[in-house]
């Protein structure tokens, strides 16, 4: 069985083996099954053949939930609106990315308006996309394949309405 990588090895006169925490990185999640092929080894070298074949499915828990969320009105500068909102929290240590949902709060429903997927190791998001005089608040979850965390929410961020600083008229020329 030449070629074949070496995942673990067990003591002697021992029929389980447990992979250590980071075996998720050797040997990724899977509802296909992987077969081991178990073969006993001492001071003389490995057999030849199998003893075994070992049957096993590989499961990785869900990401555990980010923290510190917070959301923030943001000012913004060359932009066709003035306002933002910047979304940041904590990392979580074992994602594969987020997905932050921004809820838009009216008469006392709050209602989906919009779904942003991000990246693993992103740790904020600018939303550009807010409308004067509206409130919003956000909802996160870390994400590692089909598995999600636990939802954390931010506060509401009401974005001021835009008044015109500055009008100017012009008179028509006859």
């Amino acid at each position: 069985m030449s070629g074949q990588p070496v995942v673990g090895s067990a003591p002697a006169n021992t029929n389980t083996y447990t992979f250590p925490s980071a075996s998720p990185n050797v040997i990724p999640a899977t509802t296909t099954p992987i077969y081991f092929v178990v073969r006993a080894t001492n001071s003389y070298g490995s057999s030849l053949g199998a003893s075994s074949t070992a049957k096993a499915f590989v499961s990785v828990s869900a990401p555990t939930s980010p923290t510190n969320i917070s959301a923030v009105l943001t000012r913004l500068t060359n932009s066709r609106t003035p306002y933002g909102i910047t979304v940041t929290w904590k990392d979580s240590p074992n994602d594969a990315g987020y997905f932050l949902k921004r809820l838009t709060v009216g008469n006392r429903v709050a209602t989906t308006s919009a779904m942003f997927p991000l990246s693993k190791d992103t740790v904020s998001y600018l939303d550009k996309s807010v409308i004067s005089g509206q409130s919003y608040f956000y909802q996160l979850q870390a994400v590692n394949g089909s598995l999600m965390s636990d939802v954390i929410s931010s506060l509401i961020v009401i974005i001021p309405s835009v008044f015109v600083s500055r009008l100017q008229i012009s008179a028509p020329v006859l």
